[in-house]
């Protein structure tokens, strides 16, 4: 699951974040009129599309396996935790981008992300592929405990640089 995370799930995540997240358009500046408005909006963006792509990487998967090794699902408990955990780990690195993407630009962010998380698989501290294996069977609830203090985390980030980034520069 990881070799798929790194190189084609997270990509994709990445990329459809990037080309639905474009904060200078006129439509998106009129509709919004506060600043925090814009930040929550894009709280909720990156929460609904790793929702959806939990959903499709678990039921590509769920059926995968049933159709390919024709055996029913053993153990939902497990999955089940393995979708929360996978679910706030998208979360987590969909801030991260849209963090980076309010401080520069998308096009940065992108790269920057899908490197970081590539690095993170190759030649760093592997925090990643310890997540996505053993973090919901050795010790789900301090996961979803350390991703969700993440999450609120860089909601406040994205709040505070939202106040102070110039649209008109």
């Amino acid at each position: 699951m990881t070799f798929r995370f790194e190189f084609l799930y997270n990509p994709l995540f990445i990329l459809l974040l990037g080309i639905n997240s474009d904060l200078n358009t006129l439509w998106m500046m009129q509709r919004y009129r506060r600043r925090e408005d814009l930040a929550t909006y894009l709280i909720w963006l990156v929460l609904l599309y790793a929702f959806l792509f939990t959903l499709v990487i678990l039921l590509s998967g769920i059926v995968g396996y049933h159709f390919f090794l024709q055996r029913p699902l053993a153990d939902v408990s497990s999955l089940s935790l393995f979708a929360v955990i996978l679910f706030l780990l998208l979360v987590a690195i969909g801030l991260l981008f849209t963090s980076i993407a309010v401080a520069s630009n998308r096009i940065t962010a992108s790269f920057f992300m899908i490197f970081l998380v590539i690095l993170d698989k190759e030649s760093t501290t592997v925090i990643i592929p310890f997540i996505l294996q053993y973090g919901y069977r050795v010790m789900p609830i301090v996961m979803m405990i350390l991703l969700g203090i993440m999450i609120i985390l860089m909601s406040f980030i994205i709040g505070k640089q939202m106040k102070q980034k110039d649209f008109f520069h």
